[in-house]
């Protein structure tokens, strides 16, 4: 499983990823999930983004979302799908803690993780290679016709 983690950024610069990604990191990292950051702190640059993408070529991609960075978030997703619609696409974070449903409309979004993530996506990533039933996971929304299942 490979998994690429992004926080869109709204040009603001950040010295290092979110605390909530490194986390995610370590967990992933520990239990023998191939994971890489992309930074866009300093350009939040679409074609670096596909660069990455085409690059590492991920099974699944998180991206950390605020309310306040929701479309750079959506726009990922939407460029996610457009090199490879079979990505799957999970956003945890503030925006999808407090708006599930919102946030699952987005045609490009498979997934949320509402409130702590790392136990989460690691389960979620275990659930993609057929090691675990969805419905075991804790803090997870996914989609059937646009309706939030287990929020």
């Amino acid at each position: 499983m490979k998994v690429l983690l992004i926080y869109p950024t709204l040009g603001i610069s950040h010295p290092d990823p979110p605390l909530g990604i490194a986390y995610i990191v370590s967990v992933l990292s520990e239990n023998d999930v191939d994971v890489f950051i992309h930074d866009t702190s300093w350009d939040m640059n679409l074609d670096n983004t596909i660069d990455a993408i085409e690059e590492f070529k991920p099974d699944l991609v998180g991206i950390s979302s605020s309310t306040i960075n929701i479309s750079n978030s959506f726009k990922i997703a939407f460029a996610c799908k457009s090199v490879d619609e079979d990505i799957k696409i999970c956003i945890g974070g503030p925006h999808p803690t407090v708006l599930p449903e919102e946030t699952l409309q987005n045609k490009n979004v498979d997934f949320i993780v509402i409130g702590e993530g790392e136990i989460t996506f690691l389960h979620l990533t275990r659930f993609l290679e057929g090691k675990m039933d969805v419905n075991k996971i804790k803090g997870i929304g996914y989609k059937k016709s646009l309706q939030c299942l287990q929020c």
